[in-house]
């Protein structure tokens, strides 16, 4: 249920966040992406800003997701699919 409740409220309040690693890792004074790469990722950043007010947001925000005790670094479509298949 929680996995569900969680890929319904991605999709509906992220799918605007989703990008081309090139464009989330541009330099924001060069415009020059650190990564380049047409995979598409959730902007956690934005991510973070939707769901924080700006006193309260925290310092950083990052792409890993934590499943079976383990670290790993998911692109949104990945994400989506892990979910889907917890779900089930």
């Amino acid at each position: 249920m929680l996995e569900r409740d969680l890929l319904s409220y991605a999709e509906t309040n992220w799918n605007d966040f989703i990008k081309p690693v090139s464009d989330i890792s541009k330099n924001e004074h060069t415009h020059i992406p650190l990564v380049m790469g047409a995979e598409l990722l959730y902007n956690f950043d934005a991510v973070t800003d939707s769901l924080f007010s700006p006193e309260k947001k925290p310092a950083l925000a990052n792409g890993k997701a934590y499943f079976y005790d383990s670290v790993e670094v998911l692109s949104a479509v990945d994400f989506q699919n892990r979910l889907q298949l917890q779900a089930l």
